[in-house]
Parts: structure tokens; C-alpha cells; sequence
């Protein structure tokens, strides 16, 4: 009955509501807001507005009138509801009164009500338990890592002053591309960091391949340097289950023609030695025009430009 009552006077709420909100409309507002934007308001707008007003005005006529129908049912049957609910509420006052007068149940109920809260207590110091287990148990865990964390930082450390074959194919592919490319020694080599991880480095060196110099901190030598390093992992991985291909964007930017043309001719070499898909993309003007028309119909895959959606990549303009 409680939940009916309720639910009536909601509906009620809500269908006043709807009868109190009335559809306005001001067309002399309109016009003014169209003379301040110099925008000709002209004589059927006006007609067609008055008609829509009016149009309105009965539709709200009509919906007021079976709202208020609405309003009156509504009222009829909360005041059934409640009806009810005063003979129920009355009874239950009967019973409670005569339970109430009982010393035993006041009793019983202080007790409940006391029992309740030291079962909650409980339940809040058994969950700190259950907290507290769980902190020991990581507290097991992350030692068990640190010393797993400690056993793999000796391994790599170990990996690095002993060498393995892969290191030593990559460090030597990676002398022999940069000096064919760029027509100068350069080396690589790891470093173990703070965290026990690996950091490869690499510097342009001499040719006596000794001496560093100041080359490889150029922006130019330093893209070369990371192309020239990928290059030499998947030519050392070629023979085992790697990736078999690399992609670069604007490798040609800011290098000398005698580069960019050393730099082809390797990498046509590896693809066919070492079976390695390279993708790369320039702008036209980046590409000597000699090594432009050299090029194979087979190795330009995309050309793109900006005469219209067509030489877009997805062919239309976001």
C-alpha cells in the first residue's frame, strides 16, 4: 500500500507538472531579433508562425483537458490509498502497543540492537585479518621477485661480458652497413642501467675504429645510426623466427645524394640475401631524380599527392 501510495503521488507530481508548462511563443520577439540580424522577415513567415501558434494552442487545449481528467482519477485513488493505509496503520498501532507494553521485548530489543553492532565490529576485524594475510603474502611475493629480479640482472650482465653469437652478428652487420652507406666506421655497444635492463649504444668512429668522434650526435648520422640498427637484427635474425620487415618514414631527409644511393643499393642487396621486405617513404624532391626513374615498377608500391582526394592515402579528405 506504501509503495502504491507513492507510486500515485509521483504521477500526480508529474502530470501538474505537465499541466502548468504551456507552449509560448513571441513572434514580434522574432521579428526584432530578425531586424537586428538585417534578415527580411517577411509576411507569410509571419502567417506561417501565427498559424503554428495557433496550431499549438490547441494541442494544449486538448492535452490540458485530458491531463486534468487524469488529475482527478489520480486524486481519487490516493485518497482510496489512504484510506486503507490509516485502517492498517491503526492496527498495526493496536499490536504494537500491546508488545510494547512487555518488559521482556524492550529487553529482547536493546540486546538486538547491541548484538548487531558487535557482530559488525567483528566483521570489520575480520576483514583486517583477511587484509593483514594479504599484505604478508605480497610482502613473500615481492621477495621472491626481487631475487628472481636480481638472478635475470646477473644473467644479462653475464650475457654482456660474454658475448653470444647474435650480439657479436649484430654488432659486426651493424659496422659493415653504416661504413658501406655512410663511408665510416661506426660500433655498437650495451650497457646494462640502474634498472638491470639493456641500453644499446653506438658512436661514429675513426677509421681506425677506434677514435669517437662528433658525427654520430648529428641528427643525420644519428637516423642512420637507428636505420643501420635495425637492419642488422633482422639481417642477424633472418635464419630463425623473426620479423621480415622494417618500415622507415623520411630516411632521405637532409642526407647527401652519394647517401641516399649507397643507402638503396644496400638495402636492394639485403632483401635478396637475407629475405627482408624494407618499406620506406620520401617526399619526391628528397629522391635524386637519376635514382627516381631507377627505380623498378615493383618496388614503388604508393605513390600519394595533394591534387585531390585521389592522391590521398584513404582516397578522401577527413
Amino acid at each position: 500500500m506504501n509503495t502504491s501510495e507513492y507510486n500515485l503521488k509521483f504521477d500526480l507530481e508529474k502530470t501538474r507538472q505537465s499541466l502548468s508548462q504551456n507552449v509560448t511563443f513571441d513572434i514580434e520577439q522574432l521579428e526584432r531579433l530578425y531586424m537586428e540580424a538585417n534578415i527580411y522577415f517577411s509576411d507569410q513567415l509571419v502567417n506561417d508562425y501565427k498559424a503554428l501558434e495557433n496550431f499549438n494552442k490547441k494541442i494544449t487545449e486538448e492535452r490540458n483537458k485530458y491531463l486534468q481528467e487524469k488529475i482527478e482519477i489520480l486524486t481519487e485513488q490516493l485518497k482510496k490509498v489512504r484510506m486503507s493505509l490509516s485502517v492498517y496503520d491503526q492496527k498495526r498501532s493496536d499490536v504494537l502497543s500491546v508488545l510494547q507494553d512487555k518488559d521482556t521485548f524492550r529487553k529482547f530489543k536493546t540486546y538486538q540492537v547491541e548484538l548487531s553492532k558487535i557482530e559488525g565490529e567483528l566483521l570489520r576485524l575480520e576483514e583486517k585479518l583477511k587484509g593483514i594475510d594479504k599484505i604478508s603474502g605480497y610482502m613473500n611475493e615481492k621477495g621472491d621477485l626481487q631475487v628472481n629480479l636480481e638472478a635475470t640482472a646477473k644473467k644479462i650482465k653475464d650475457q654482456i661480458v660474454k658475448g653470444n653469437e647474435i650480439y657479436s652478428a649484430i654488432r659486426k652487420l651493424y659496422s659493415n652497413i653504416f661504413k658501406d652507406i655512410v663511408n665510416t666506421p661506426a660500433i655498437l655497444f650495451i650497457e646494462q642501467n640502474k634498472k638491470g635492463n639493456i641500453d644499446f649504444r653506438f658512436d661514429v668512429t675513426k677509421d681506425n675504429e677506434i677514435d669517437v668522434t662528433s658525427e654520430g650526435k648529428g641528427s643525420t648520422y644519428r637516423k642512420m645510426l637507428c636505420v643501420t640498427f635495425d637492419l642488422s637484427v633482422l639481417a642477424a635474425y633472418s635464419g630463425k623466427s623473426f620479423y621480415r620487415f622494417v618500415y622507415h618514414d623520411g630516411v632521405y631527409e637532409g642526407l647527401d645524394n652519394r647517401i641516399k644511393i649507397n643507402f638503396i643499393e644496400l638495402v636492394r642487396r639485403f632483401c635478396s640475401e637475407y629475405n627482408i621486405q624494407y618499406i620506406f617513404s620520401s617526399i619526391e624532391h628528397d629522391i635524386p631524380p637519376n635514382m627516381l626513374t631507377g627505380f623498378a615498377k615493383d618496388e614503388i608500391c604508393l605513390r600519394l599527392d595533394d591534387s585531390g582526394d585521389s592522391g590521398k592515402l584513404f582516397e578522401f579528405s577527413f
